[in-house]
């Protein structure tokens, strides 16, 4: 196991986020049928807080961008044994 954690250790380098920057850019073409919709998840201001200083680091690596589509998914927080967040 050792062996393997340092053959591949930028996999598991967990202080750079460019790392899955090797996803290939998808499209998923929709259907002629209205988006879904359902109400935004509750979340604290501490949660909130968080989530944009996630978001802001991801923007600034380019590993997401804006978007105005009105398909999406909710992003919820998980807390780590550090006390911060995980997206």
């Amino acid at each position: 196991m050792k062996q393997i954690l340092i053959r591949y250790n930028k996999l598991f380098d967990t202080t750079n986020p460019v790392i899955a920057s090797n996803v290939k850019p998808h499209e998923i073409k929709t259907i002629d049928h209205p988006p879904p919709t359902s109400k935004a998840y509750y979340s604290t201001p501490q949660k909130q807080e968080a989530m944009h200083r996630i978001i802001q680091e991801l923007l600034q690596s380019s590993l997401i961008r804006k978007s105005y589509s009105n398909y999406a998914a909710p992003a919820l927080l998980v807390p780590k044994k550090e006390n911060t967040w995980r997206m």
